[in-house]
């Protein structure tokens, strides 16, 4: 969270019930795998991320890209 600004770093926090769609920008490196582990408890949902925001080469994620994780109700 150190990289984000102030009011990204507010979304992040304000965003942490796993029943609404949530905003994350990917940071360098960034890796759809970790934030899918990170949000769901399990890599495996990598997919429902990229599929969500229509990623076609998870990869080439780019620096600031804003990704929106859909609520577990979705999946």
């Amino acid at each position: 969270l150190h990289l984000l600004s102030r009011r990204q770093r507010q979304m992040c926090i304000r965003d942490r019930s796993s029943d609404r769609t949530k905003t994350r920008y990917a940071e360098k490196g960034a890796q759809l795998w970790r934030m899918a582990y990170a949000e769901y408890g399990h890599w495996k949902y990598w997919r429902v991320i990229a599929d969500f925001n229509k990623i076609h080469n998870p990869r080439k994620l780019p620096e600031g890209k804003l990704l929106h994780l859909p609520p577990l109700k979705e999946l």
